[in-house]
């Protein structure tokens, strides 16, 4: 004999796994999102520039993604050490399988996504 609750145990658990897939898929984006603007920051230290705005751009709003897997890609406008601005447009790539491809940043260039 069912118990009497089973026609509801379905209802229950989807109506709790929802809101955690929901929110892990929430926490994911901000955790690359902030990981990129560190690598971001990094990069541009490394090649002695000074952020002037670093702002997050949609990726399926990039015109080509030949080569892409990220999530976001940043615009960043800098001032090199002679004081000259430039602007530069990179996607941040999580390492998805860090035994094959580390994580890091990609620039455009003739229409490829290659490491920056």
């Amino acid at each position: 004999m069912a118990h009497s609750l089973a026609p509801v145990i379905p209802i229950l658990v989807a109506s709790l796994t929802a809101p955690i897939v929901i929110w892990s898929n929430l926490y994911v984006q901000w955790t690359q999102r902030a990981r990129g603007r560190r690598a971001v920051e990094a990069e541009l230290a490394r090649r002695g520039e000074t952020a002037l705005s670093i702002e997050t751009v949609p990726v399926h709003r990039l015109p080509d993604r030949a080569g892409l897997c990220a999530i976001h890609a940043f615009r960043i406008e800098a001032r090199t050490a002679d004081g000259a601005t430039t602007t530069h447009l990179w996607a941040y790539e999580p390492g998805l399988f860090t035994n094959r491809r580390a994580a890091g940043l990609k620039r455009l260039a003739h229409g490829i996504w290659i490491p920056a």
